[in-house]
């Protein structure tokens, strides 16, 4: 058995192909190769979107908590500045 590495596009290094070495393994070598290299590229870009989705939906948590805190503070800071008292 030979074993050839393929890169998916974006140069992300799938998996291995496993090629018989036998009568009729010829022929359909090239067409195995092909579909193993677009069901992978496939899989990478379902993998990076789900990703994208993800880290966006983090980062607008992570931003909205920030916002927060910073409207919080800014509102005791200004309560404290227009109060009369002395402290």
């Amino acid at each position: 058995m030979s074993e050839t590495t393929f890169a998916a596009p974006g140069g992300a290094v799938g998996g291995a192909v496993r090629q018989g070495i036998g009568a009729g393994s010829g022929a359909g070598l090239d067409d195995t190769s092909d579909l193993v290299a677009k069901v992978a590229s496939r899989v990478q870009e379902s993998v990076q979107d789900d990703l994208r989705r993800w880290l966006d939906r983090e980062l607008e948590g992570r931003v909205r908590t920030v916002v927060d805190e910073r409207i919080v503070a800014e509102t005791e800071r200004r309560a404290w500045r227009r109060g009369t008292e002395v402290f």
